[in-house]
């Protein structure tokens, strides 16, 4: 009598993550009017090279969800404990820097939250998820040269700036770090 093997299920980040100053939860789709509304604002487009609509604003949670499925971890939606409301997003994903495969944090705050930290929150969650269940050592993140503010986190986060790159026809640094 042969024993059936089954495979290890693959590693999953939580789906929902309390950090103490956010709630992060994987993107649903009643999420998707606030998700709009933030890429929307121009102030928040200006660091990400223009706004997006609606049916751009669906089709990025479309692809953080696909993110999700296809490797166990992604973006997630960012809220204020005991609001309802969406104070941004954020996580690891996927991404090629000089074409090698390499883990890339990423984090947008609504404007009217700035300088509480919480860019810092979503990027020390995603670095602290991505060592203890991934066994990832290294990440990166990258912003527009002068956006101070995610400078400021890179910096916080322990990341050290490695050049400049262009990205979406803006000039960038991109920043690598210990997870």
């Amino acid at each position: 009598m042969s024993e059936e093997r089954r495979a290890a299920p693959a590693p999953s980040a939580p789906q929902r993550l309390d950090t103490g100053m956010l709630v992060l939860t994987r993107p649903q789709p009643t999420d998707l009017p606030e998700i709009a509304a933030l890429f929307g604002d121009p102030r928040v487009g200006e660091w990400l090279g223009g706004t997006i609509d609606a049916d751009a604003a669906r089709r990025a949670v479309d692809a953080w969800n696909a993110h999700w499925d296809a490797h166990g971890f992604g973006m997630w939606v960012a809220r204020e404990p005991g609001t309802a409301r969406i104070a941004g997003r954020g996580g690891p994903q996927l991404s090629l820097n000089d074409g090698e495969p390499c883990v890339e944090l990423g984090w947008v705050v609504h404007p009217d939250l700035w300088g509480r930290g919480l860019g810092t929150e979503i990027g020390a969650a995603s670095m602290r998820v991505m060592a203890s269940t991934f066994g990832v050592r290294e990440v990166v993140a990258k912003t527009v040269v002068d956006n101070v503010a995610s400078l400021h986190v890179m910096d916080k986060l322990g990341m050290l700036p490695e050049r400049e790159l262009e990205h979406r026809g803006l000039l960038h640094v991109l920043y690598r770090g210990p997870t």
